[in-house]
């Protein structure tokens, strides 16, 4: 059996999803917090002393430069705890079985190592809400966690949190509400006013 939001598997007795808190049990979306701990402690016992802003954890797609084929390594699908820190950037492969979660390898990249973090809210048709997490290594391509239910506000909340790389700026303020907004978006994602593109 698989976790009906973030598809890891589960026993079939399984009171929760031991990946993102999914209780599959009753009519409605009920999610435990045990996951957001069991991460939380998990980051901590690698980034040793360094405040954690924020964190988040989910289905890792695409290779975070030093940890390169992860789908290889574990097997199938890669699930992964991210989290920033002032001064780093830290991936934490899981391994997923029917008894929870394990960690496995793990990177630490310094900024503006990781050049730009971003997270959006996604529409789907799934259970719970969706945010993909991009990671932009600049000519070392692109990695994305997609998180689910709690871990998507936390999802998002870390990109706000995310120092932001050098170089060229990638958004704009809304003129609305002042949030950053990509600058290719027609409406802005937070308060819904159109927007003007530049030319």
């Amino acid at each position: 059996m698989n976790c009906r939001a973030c598809d890891a598997s589960l026993p079939g007795d399984a009171e929760a999803c031991t990946v993102c808190g999914l209780m599959p049990s009753g009519p409605a979306l009920e999610w435990t917090r045990a996951p957001e701990a069991e991460a939380f402690g998990q980051l901590r016992e690698i980034t040793d002393d360094e405040p954690l802003l924020g964190f988040a954890r989910g289905r890792l797609v695409g290779d975070v430069p030093g940890m390169p084929s992860l789908s290889t390594l574990l097997g199938g699908s890669v699930y992964a705890n991210v989290a920033i820190s002032p001064t780093h950037l830290w991936v934490q492969a899981l391994r997923v079985s029917r008894s929870g979660t394990a960690p496995a390898r793990y990177v630490a990249l310094e900024f503006p190592a990781a050049v730009r973090i971003s997270a959006e809210e996604s529409d789907h048709l799934g259970v719970g809400s969706v945010a993909r997490i991009t990671m932009d290594f600049g000519t070392r391509g692109t990695a994305r966690l997609r998180s689910v239910g709690r871990f998507a506000r936390l999802a998002m909340r870390l990109a706000e949190c995310a120092p932001k790389g050098e170089g060229e700026p990638t958004g704009a303020a809304c003129v609305a509400c002042g949030k950053e907004v990509e600058r290719s978006a027609r409406f802005c994602p937070f308060c819904g006013s159109a927007r003007e593109l530049e030319v």
